[in-house]
């Protein structure tokens, strides 16, 4: 049996979905896990701390915090050394820049066993200040050498982590994978609802999602928006949509969990993604599955999931608002594209998988401890 301890920092969203679903998706009689994760981000995600316990996997709360925080990183390395020394793992498996760094960092110092990263999108590539950027690729190289495999998300990843150092033999391309659908959600849909999905700040771009509103309803006067989600740009999103003469069709909707997920993409009919940045977005597998058209930003995953087929209106990053705005409205009007779109959706999420997700991964363990 390999044990394996995974650390994460940033326990929220997609990464945290993401974590969850590996862990309690690998073999039990294979592997034994422990996890250390913060809480400091979303308090609610303990939760999934439950159910980690119930199934007999170590869970341990270490608090880390997202930016850099010299003093506060040091004690939090000091106390991953430790623990990891006291767990001490076949694997290490970092998820995310922060705990990707002090976790892997940690493993070497504590003489652990093999270490494998996933960025799930590297701080560098992020949106920010030019030099906070170049600080993060000089910590991304730095880590290289204490790095026995990464996994990238997407295609995009991969090749930033070849040019980042890392030889084409350590990296593994795994795609985020979602679970089969069991039942469908019955559509309550309007017949011109477009929809937002996501973390209410910079990276989701709901801003510009807002700002394309007054162009859509130029062209499709009948619409109406759903911007669902939470985050720290929410209340100037609302005051926002307030001061304008369409705001009794926008509707704001709190975060909310993967069921009721399934609940809004049943009530629109387009899905807009005009994220900054991505590594693999969990909600465009979960939208196309469901077969909702897509109109997102060709960032991350975006392309790999779109290949040839046509199921995602791919648009440059930071669109303008007439240009996301013309291309909802394109999909708002023609309903025979919508639904070649949606069925080719369908068609295409099929390949990402979770049992493939959580078998290869397992794969990639057996590989990377069988070297060390």
């Amino acid at each position: 049996m390999l044990r394996v301890v995974h650390i994460l920092e940033a326990f929220t969203g997609g990464t945290r979905r993401h974590l969850r679903d590996l862990v309690l998706g690998l073999p039990v009689g294979e592997f034994g896990q422990d996890v250390i994760v913060s809480l400091r981000r979303d308090p609610a995600a303990a939760a999934d701390l439950d159910s980690f316990r119930a199934a007999g996997i170590g869970v341990h709360v270490l608090p880390m915090r997202r930016r850099l925080a010299p003093l506060s990183d040091l004690v939090g390395l000091a106390r991953l050394v430790r623990l990891v020394r006291r767990l001490n793992p076949d694997i290490v498996h970092c998820h995310s820049s922060k705990a990707g760094f002090l976790g892997r960092l940690a493993a070497r110092l504590a003489g652990a066993g093999a270490t494998v990263y996933t960025p799930h999108a590297f701080a560098f590539a992020i949106a920010g200040a030019p030099i906070r950027r170049r600080l993060y690729r000089l910590l991304e190289r730095r880590a290289v050498p204490w790095t026995d495999r990464l996994i990238a998300v997407s295609q995009r990843e991969r090749e930033l982590a070849l040019a980042i150092g890392y030889a084409e033999a350590k990296i593994a391309c795994i795609p985020n994978g979602i679970a089969a659908r069991t039942e469908e959600t019955p559509a309550t849909r309007h017949p011109t609802t477009v929809g937002f999905l996501g973390r209410l700040g910079r990276q989701k771009g709901a801003d510009l999602f807002v700002a394309a509103i007054p162009g859509i309803m130029r062209q499709v006067p009948t619409a109406r928006f759903r911007i669902v989600g939470d985050g720290p740009w929410r209340r100037r999103l609302e005051r926002q949509v307030a001061r304008r003469a369409w705001r009794d069709r926008v509707a704001f909707t709190g975060a909310i969990d993967e069921a009721g997920v399934a609940a809004e993409l049943a009530a629109i009919n387009v899905l807009v993604l005009p994220s900054r940045w991505e590594g693999l977005s969990y909600t465009l597998l979960d939208a196309l599955q469901a077969g909702v058209p897509v109109v997102a930003t060709d960032v991350g995953g975006v392309a790999d999931v779109d290949g040839d087929s046509g199921c995602i209106v791919v648009l440059p990053p930071e669109p303008d608002a007439q240009a996301l705005a013309g291309a909802v409205a394109g999909v708002l009007g023609d309903a025979a594209a919508a639904g070649r779109r949606a069925a080719a959706g369908r068609r295409r999420a099929v390949f990402f998988s979770l049992d493939a997700m959580i078998g290869r991964t397992a794969a990639v363990y057996g590989e990377a401890a069988a070297r060390v």
